[in-house]
């Protein structure tokens, strides 16, 4: 036999062994994972299931485990098989399920990548039973040439869907932007991502969809439906913030699509500024409410600003049409005998601040911030909560401020 051959048939072995050894090992993590599952002591199960996904994202990373799964693991692949995905299931409570996905796939740049989707459901009581059945299934369709992603959450024995994913593609795109140290790197991903984002968010079939399991992005719907808003955020090493995102209008059953521009470090006096989208104070806002006068609607959006090495910031926002065309920031928010366009609260990176609606009380509460010493007055990295709250109604096209108010839950 050649030294040739005997080369040859050398390195088929070793691929045999390779191959061999691949698909033990994905048996032996679903036995492993079978007695993490089955244990009663509820604590010591999430301990150990957070660390066998990191271990099992490791392999994977390192390994082409092959298909032949041991259950509880299961294993499903794109048609193209560019996307193979190795789930489990875990029932913590009587009705909720946690799906846990490993997906795992080759980049643009031919790299191999392993990120991990928590997905928690839970359906009504008379469908709890139900879930038990469920299987994740993958799809793909195409908009403009472009092939997207979906992933659902279905029953095997019937028809319905729990959930669904609308592209795998661009939610792993996220995570590779999140786990990347390199700027230029995220800039480039963020490209492909908005090219995918507008796909969607320019189909009128997407227009209810609240793009589930993008959690890195944030989707909010207007009270009367005529709008919603996606926001999200990327950091970069300098610790500044870039922002992007949309207001998507819908005018009957067309759909008209208002990108955003973070022009954060252009905008001078945000508090006092009224702006378009496309010289947009960046945010990611969490939440939206939803207020009319004299014929006007106003749609207060509750935000993240980001932060940096030392300092957080939260924003509160109002977005109005101009005509047809979107603007953020007016003069609506009143404090005593000043008005502002937009309210920001900066404060340290150390502390947690309060910024939501209250339903109960029909006012936007927040703590008072206040710096840890007379001598730190404007500058933030010294602020905090000094446990009171302050309150902004909405009252004759206004949010009026009142300070001092009780969050204490009443008396029964």
């Amino acid at each position: 036999m050649t030294a040739h051959k005997i080369f040859a048939l050398t390195v088929f072995m070793l691929s045999l062994i390779q191959s061999s050894f691949s698909q033990t090992s994905l048996k032996e993590y679903g036995k492993r994972l079978e007695g993490i599952i089955s244990l009663d002591d509820l604590n010591e199960q999430k301990y150990r299931l957070a660390i066998f996904d990191k271990e099992f994202e490791e392999w994977l990373m390192h390994n082409e485990p092959g298909t032949d799964v041991q259950l509880p693991m299961k294993y499903i692949s794109s048609d193209d098989n560019r996307f193979n995905i190795f789930y489990y299931t875990l029932k913590r409570v009587q009705k909720d399920v946690r799906y846990v996905l490993f997906v795992k796939y080759e980049d643009d740049k031919g790299d191999v990548q392993v990120h991990i989707f928590n997905q928690k459901i839970t359906p009504d009581v008379k469908s709890s039973e139900k879930i038990k059945d469920t299987e994740i299934r993958m799809s793909t369709m195409v908009i403009e040439g472009v092939k997207l992603y979906e992933v659902s959450f279905a029953g095997n024995r019937d028809p319905l869907v729990w959930m669904k994913y609308s592209d795998l593609k661009l939610m792993c795109m996220f995570e590779e932007i999140n786990k990347s140290r390199d700027d230029e790197r995220k800039k480039a991903i963020n490209k492909k991502v908005l090219n995918r984002l507008k796909l969607l968010w320019n189909s009128s079939g997407y227009y209810e969809n609240d793009f589930s399991g993008i959690s890195r992005m944030k989707t909010l719907f207007s009270d009367d439906g005529k709008l919603k808003i996606c926001t999200y955020g990327i950091l970069f090493n300098d610790f500044t913030n870039l922002f992007s995102g949309a207001v998507i209008v819908k005018d009957d059953k067309n759909i008209k699509v208002f990108e955003l521009t973070d022009k954060t470090g252009t905008i001078r006096s945000p508090s006092r500024m009224s702006l378009p989208g496309n010289k947009w104070y960046g945010a990611m806002y969490l939440d939206i409410i939803e207020r009319k006068y004299q014929k006007k609607t106003y749609y207060t959006l509750l935000g993240y600003k980001g932060q940096d090495e030392f300092v957080k910031t939260r924003v509160v926002d109002v977005l109005w049409f101009a005509g047809n065309k979107p603007r953020f920031g007016a003069p609506l928010f009143k404090n005593d005998r000043l008005t502002y366009n937009r309210l920001i609260f900066k404060y340290s990176i150390g502390a947690n601040m309060v910024l939501r609606y209250d339903a109960r009380k029909k006012m936007i509460v927040m703590d008072n911030l206040e710096p840890s010493d007379a001598m730190y007055k404007g500058v933030y990295r010294f602020y905090g909560p000094d446990f009171t709250y302050n309150g902004y109604k909405f009252e004759k096209g206004k949010w009026i401020l009142y300070r001092n108010i009780d969050l204490r839950n009443p008396e029964k």
